[in-house]
């Protein structure tokens, strides 16, 4: 996929933008939504599902506040938490 440059208000962004043809954005969608599906049906959370319960903060807060936490990690890793590999995204939670 190309990365392309784009300009928003007058000024290149510095964010990054992949071209990405419509088929293979339909097909990225539903391999996301069968994800979602399949562990919905885990009885897994994703982290926002997770964040959805803690009300008034973010994704951000709990990672930085609960999830990266010395004390609490001991506690909730492989019991409450599943941790991603280091370098990777994407914690999931057994409710």
């Amino acid at each position: 996929m190309p990365l392309l440059q784009v300009v928003e208000d007058d000024q290149i962004s510095s964010k990054k933008y992949l071209a990405v043809d419509e088929e293979e954005l339909a097909k990225m969608i539903k391999e996301n939504q069968e994800l979602k599906r399949k562990l919905a049906a885990r009885g897994m959370w994703t982290l926002t599902t997770a964040t959805s319960y803690v009300e008034g903060h973010n994704n951000t807060w709990v990672v930085n506040n609960i999830l990266n936490v010395p004390r609490f990690h001991k506690f909730l890793q492989d019991t409450v938490v599943s941790y991603p590999p280091p370098g990777k995204k994407g914690y999931l939670f057994h409710p």
